[in-house]
């Protein structure tokens, strides 16, 4: 067998491009497919490997692109996925153009070991293989394995899974040589794979070649016979056996030999050697067997006292010189015995013996099953297998209590019975004997039974049981009985009742001739009475119908009750009752299929036969015939329905008892109401040509719902069938046909039918049709939107009233005297109109077709207004010496068509303080402007745009300046420090610098004493200063003040005073 066979799926539908899908290396997959079909022209494929089935892959691998320009396209999932495991079942799709294969399903190989170890140890051939790792089998069905020696072959089949095997396999001297395990593995999918090895034996501690070997001893004679393990050939066999003063020795060719000349009585050790020419062939095959006595030993075992045994053998044969012999009671058989007693050593000289088991051992038991052995001078008699006996009751208590006779036994304490199969129990009294069985098994046993006045005298209970082996045991017992609450000597009583009248007959229990006659007695006193007769039977007349008696039947001895009376409840016969009365039928409002009918009951026969039940029946008065009936418990009403309506019917009603219904009373009449008529049939709505408002509708008239009901009316009523908006309604004289006017042309109606009688309207039939067309109302034009100086699109929506099918517009353009038109299909839309002339006056009109021509003009104009382009050469430059001003120039556009330059929008873009600011103005027709109001040193971006009688048009090029630099704002003070001879300041650089700041200007002056003044000039970033050498207690005026290239801006003046000093005293 191959390591691996493929499995393949293919699929060709034509049309679809054909794929197969291939197992390869165990646990991936191959897939090629042929670019054909939706994939002719596809170079990029898309493959997925997803999970699927009843064992999916928990290792998709999805989304993988392939490229492939081929005729046949091919990939091997493991050159970019993982393996998809062990017996996993495995998706597989291609996508490519849209179009997606249907998923190729296919199994990953189930596990199959790989390798079989062999291993020869001794005689012992080990073969061993690993079984699946994973807990769900992973698909291993199980191997057979076939070992093959030289001269045999042997097989074992392996179902079981688990993760390792091992088998060991014995070998024989004619295994020598090459030794080969083969092992065929199955999946549950039916594969198979097979792996082998094989290992050398050299022959060392062979087992025996040959197998079951048997010996059937006799007094001198032995017969051998032996099987030799499969064919192990050119064989042949030595046989010994020993002791040597009586032994011998044969070589035989066959697998059996009869060995003569042997003692009686003598244990022999036989021992067969298969022989390979001379030479010992395996190890041999021995037994010890011993031949037969000549005379054997009389031994006969007896069940003695119930569990005991008694034994009993003669001294004769091997026992002929025994004086001391050893006796077994042991446990055997199906019920063994709990108290086995063995070893006994039993003296005997004599040359009969015995022995009684309770002169040394317990009894055995109730039913218990005892081996005996017994043995003298090493000869043991074979085991003989006795019983003991079975439980059997011991005695019966007899008990009369009153008239009835208790009787009870004990059973089995066991719950398996101890071998009792039940009793059968005779009661014999001075007139009659009963006897009843009892099988079930219980631990007590209890009987009843009743005494009459004829079992005065002695009563005597009479057990007889029985065991399983076929045994009985019986015991009685007895008890006088002296008549006291004697049971009835009669039974059996039967009644046979009339309405006026009872039979009675009974039976006497056995053939008690103590009784010489019978009372009968039956009450009410009312009507009752009594006679007295010989005979067991007697008929009872002038009863009342529908009557309960108490009938009771005394047996007489003489003139004296002899028992008890047997006792009967009677009802004499039932009577059917009379007809009910004041019967009326009244139709029911609202329930066309019912009619309401009530009666008076008829008194009963008697007072037992109660009224229970009515029957009422009805028929048709103009057909005739049965239309029904029903039987309910006895009442005064009853509403009958499923009746046909506009009808009229004849009721009876009859009462009923037990006994059967009385008789009928004379017929009733009742009409049911009128009913709505079924829905019309066979309805059609009718296109009326050439009139588009009109629908034609023909209808067949439903069948009256009763001969009392006729049509007498038809509503027809008309709905839009697209909103279900009512639209009309007309109630007309019944009739078949009717012609509806004023609809919308095109437009589907569902027109609805009914009928009606005097019962109403019934359900309408509906039906639908369109009406014809007309020539259609006016399209819209939503926009007219100009897409380039010279042309228009034009969109519009189709008619809201299209009144038919559109199957063209006509689009018409003029300007001046000049006029267009063009037609397009009818599920065009819009319409792009070129070659024209921007800013002249345009007339654009659509019109819309059916097959009745062309409906009314949809008008809209349009003076082509474009806006310009945008201007060229736009430049923003600096004004010099004027830091609040820019000069723009710019290239203005040339209009479109006979547009014009109305005006021109300039706009500019700076930052303040981080975020974007514009502004604009507009101004005539011009090239140039200058911007005025602006920051100084601060950047502008300057967008142009120009307007025509289209608007403004793009501002595509815009230019940035730098305005003039301005003296700077003064600096901001943030912090001031003094101290008795200095100030120290500290500032930020101004709001407004306004420039690039060159340097800062520091004076300061002492308002006391101007020679105590001074002046700093500091560079541009630096934004503190310590001013030193003043005067303590004094005040100074310091002023701060930057410098750009425009010059010295705005000081920042302050006054500020240094600290005071404090004088110290002592």
């Amino acid at each position: 067998m191959t390591p691996y066979v493929e499995k393949e799926l293919f699929v060709d539908r034509g049309y679809p491009p054909k794929i197969s899908v291939t197992i390869i290396n165990k646990l991936y997959i191959r897939v090629t497919w042929k670019r054909e079909g939706p994939w002719s022209n596809v170079r990029d494929f898309t493959v997925d490997f997803r999970g699927t089935g009843e064992r999916p892959t928990s290792r998709h691998c999805t989304g993988l692109i392939i490229p492939c320009s081929s005729d046949v396209c091919s990939f091997d999932s493991n050159e970019r996925c993982p393996s998809f495991g062990v017996c996993h079942d495995v998706g597989v799709v291609i996508r490519g153009n849209g179009y997606s294969s249907r998923e190729f399903k296919v199994r990953t190989d189930a596990y199959t070991p790989a390798s079989v170890s062999v291993e020869s140890k001794d005689a012992t051939l080990n073969v061993t293989w690993r079984g699946p790792s994973a807990k769900d089998e992973d698909c291993y069905a199980g191997s057979v394995l076939t070992i093959s020696t030289p001269w045999t072959e042997y097989s074992a089949a392996f179902t079981e899974i688990l993760n390792q095997y091992q088998h060991s396999h014995n070998l024989t001297g004619c295994d020598v040589g090459n030794v080969t395990a083969s092992l065929r593995s199955f999946d549950l999918m039916g594969n198979s794979e097979t792996v082998t090895n094989s290992t050398e034996y050299l022959g060392e501690s062979a087992f025996p070649v040959i197998s079951d070997l048997k010996i059937v001893s006799e007094r001198r004679s032995l017969f051998v016979a032996w099987d030799l393990i499969e064919n192990c050939t050119e064989v042949t066999y030595l046989l010994t056996w020993t002791p040597p003063d009586a032994g011998g020795e044969i070589t035989v060719s066959s697998t059996f030999a009869n060995i003569t000349g042997l003692s009686p009585y003598q244990e022999y050790l036989v021992t067969v050697q298969p022989l390979e020419g001379k030479r010992n062939l395996g190890a041999p095959r021995s037994e010890k067997v011993s031949t037969e006595y000549e005379d054997y030993p009389e031994v006969n075992v007896t069940v003695i006292n119930k569990l005991h045994i008694r034994v009993t053998w003669k001294r004769e044969g091997p026992w002929s010189a025994v004086s001391d012999f050893i006796v077994d009671f042991r446990s055997i058989g199906e019920r063994p015995t709990s108290q086995p007693c063995t070893g006994l050593i039993i003296p005997c000289s004599r040359d009969f013996c015995s022995f009684d088991s309770n002169e040394r051992c317990p009894g055995f038991g109730v039913c218990r099953d005892v081996g005996i052995v017994i043995k003298g001078n090493e000869y043991s008699t074979d085991e003989l297998r006795v019983r003991t006996d079975a439980y059997t009751p011991a005695s019966v208590s007899v008990e009369s209590n009153g008239g009835t006779l208790n009787i009870s036994w004990r059973g089995p304490a066991n719950k398996d019975g101890d071998c009792y199969a039940g009793s059968v129990l005779t009661i014999s009294t001075p007139w009659t004997e009963y006897s009843g069985a009892f099988t079930e098994i219980l631990n007590q046993y209890q009987h009843s039974h009743n005494l009459t006045g004829c079992d005065v005298g002695n009563v005597t209970a009479s057990l007889r049981s029985f065991d399983l082996m076929g045994n009985s045991d019986t015991v009685t017992n007895s008890t006088d009985y002296l008549g006291e609450n004697a049971y009835p000597v009669i039974d059996d009583l039967k009644v046979t009742l009339e309405r006026r009248s009872a039979f009675v007959t009974w039976d006497l229990i056995g053939n008690c001739t103590k009784v010489t006659s019978y009372l009968l007695a039956w009450t009410p006193p009312d009507a009752g009475g009594e006679i007295t007769v010989l005979s067991t039977f007697a008929n009872i007349t002038g009863l009342s119908p529908c009557q309960e008696y108490s009938l009771a039947v005394q047996p007489l001895k003489e003139t004296d009750n002899l028992g008890a009376p047997r006792n009967e409840e009677i009802l004499t016969g039932y009577e059917v009752p009379q007809a009910p009365t004041n019967v009326t039928v009244l139709a029911m409002e609202r329930k066309s299929d019912s009619l309401h009918v009530t009666w008076t009951q008829p008194s009963p026969p008697g007072p037992l036969c109660p009224i229970t039940i009515n029957y009422i029946s009805w028929s048709r008065a103009d057909t005739g015939g049965s239309a029904g009936e029903e039987e309910i418990a006895a009442g005064s009403s009853y509403t009958i329905t499923g009746l046909d309506p506009c009808t009229q019917y004849s009721i009876t009603v009859r009462a009923g008892n037990e006994e059967g219904y009385g008789d009928q009373y004379g017929e009733n009449i009742g009409n049911t109401f009128a009913k709505p008529p079924q829905a019309p049939s066979n309805i059609r709505v009718l296109m009326v040509e050439n009139v588009s408002d009109h629908l034609d509708v023909t209808w067949t008239q439903p069948a009256p719902p009763g001969p009392l009901c006729p049509i007498t009316n038809n509503t027809i009523r008309w709905t839009l069938a697209e909103t279900g908006d009512a639209v009309g309604h007309e109630e007309i004289i019944a009739s078949t046909a009717y012609s509806i006017s004023g609809l919308e042309a095109y437009t589907t109606y569902m027109v609805h039918v009914g009928s009606k009688t005097d019962g109403g309207f019934g359900q309408e039939v509906t039906a639908n049709n369109t009406t014809d067309q007309d020539i259609p109302g006016s399209a819209i034009i939503t926009s007219l939107d100009v897409i380039t100086p010279s042309s228009l699109l034009v969109k519009w929506l189709p008619p809201p009233r299209p009144n038919g099918v559109i199957t063209r517009y006509k689009i018409e353009w003029r300007y001046g005297n000049q006029v267009n038109s063009t037609d397009l299909n009818y599920n065009e839309t819009h319409y792009k109109i070129t070659d024209l002339t921007a800013c002249v006056f345009h007339e654009i009109t659509i019109m819309a077709e059916t097959i009745k021509g062309f409906g009314d003009r949809s008008n809209r104009n349009t003076t082509m207004a474009v806006a310009p382009e945008a201007p060229d050469d736009v430049v923003a430059v600096m004004v010099p010496n004027i830091s609040d001003q820019l000069k723009v120039t710019w290239t203005q556009p040339k209009p479109d068509g006979k547009c014009t330059i109305i005006s021109n929008k300039v706009m500019w873009i700076w930052q303040n303080y981080g975020e974007s600011e514009v502004n604009e103005t507009i101004i005539s027709n011009t090239s140039n402007y200058t911007i005025r109001g602006l920051k100084p040193y601060t950047n502008y971006t300057v967008c142009v745009a120009v307007k025509t009688e289209g608007g403004y048009g793009p501002s595509r090029e815009c230019s940035s300046a730098v305005t003039e630099e301005d003296v700077p704002g003064p600096p901001i003070v943030t912090d001031i420090e003094p101290s008795l001879d200095s100030i120290q300041l500290l500032w930020e650089h101004p709001i407004e610098p306004r420039g690039e700041l060159l340097f800062y200007n520091l004076s300061w002056m002492n308002t006391a004493d101007i020679s105590d003044s001074g002046n700093e000039k500091l560079p541009a970033n630096q934004t503190s200063y310590t001013i030193t050498g003043l005067q303590s207690n004094s005040q100074y005026n310091i002023s701060l003040m930057a410098k750009t290239s425009a010059g010295w801006g705005t000081v920042m003046a302050e006054t500020h005073e240094t600290m005071k000093t404090h004088n110290h005293h002592s």
